[in-house]
C-alpha cells in the first residue's frame, strides 16, 4: 500500500471525483492499514468540504473522531452541520413554495438561509440590518493587548 506521502502525491492529479473514488477504494480495501484509511478519510473530508457535500463531511469526521483528536476536524464538522441543517431547511421552504404555500415570510426565511448567507455567517462576515443602518457583525475575537 501507499505511504502517507505517496497518498498525498497521488491525489494531486485528477479531478475531485477521481480523487474521491481513489480515496474510497483505499478506505474500503481490507489490505489498507488503519493509518492509511484515516489518512484517506481526512483527505476525503477536505475534498467533500470543498465540494459542499456536508453530510459526507459529517459522516467521515464521525468515523475519524474516535481515533483522531483534531480541532480542525471539529470546526469543519461544526461548519458542515450548520450548512447541512440550513440545506435541509432550504429544501423544506422550497417545498412549501412549490406546494403553493408561498408567503412573504417563507420567501424571506428561504433567502435568509441561502448558501451565501450561511457561508458569510460561518466565516464571520454576517451582515444584519439594524433599525437605522446596516452593520457588519464579526465573530472574531479582538486581539489581546500586551
Amino acid at each position: 500500500m501507499l505511504s502517507s506521502n505517496q497518498l498525498q502525491h497521488k491525489i494531486m492529479v485528477g479531478n475531485n471525483e477521481e480523487k474521491l473514488k481513489f480515496l474510497t477504494n483505499i478506505i474500503n480495501d481490507q489490505a489498507s492499514t488503519q493509518e492509511q484509511k484515516n489518512n484517506s478519510l481526512e483527505l476525503r473530508v477536505g475534498i467533500n468540504f470543498e465540494l459542499k457535500r456536508w453530510q459526507e463531511v459529517i459522516n467521515d469526521i464521525n468515523t475519524l473522531q474516535p481515533t483522531i483528536d483534531s480541532t480542525e476536524l471539529r470546526v469543519m464538522k461544526s461548519k458542515a452541520a450548520i450548512q447541512e441543517f440550513c440545506r435541509k431547511e432550504r429544501v423544506s421552504m422550497l417545498n412549501l413554495i412549490n406546494d403553493g404555500k408561498h408567503t412573504d415570510e417563507v420567501e424571506a426565511h428561504f433567502l435568509n438561509i441561502s448558501q451565501r448567507y450561511v457561508d458569510d455567517f460561518i466565516e464571520g462576515q454576517a451582515v444584519t440590518k439594524g433599525r437605522s443602518s446596516t452593520a457588519a457583525i464579526s465573530n472574531k475575537r479582538p486581539k489581546k493587548s500586551v
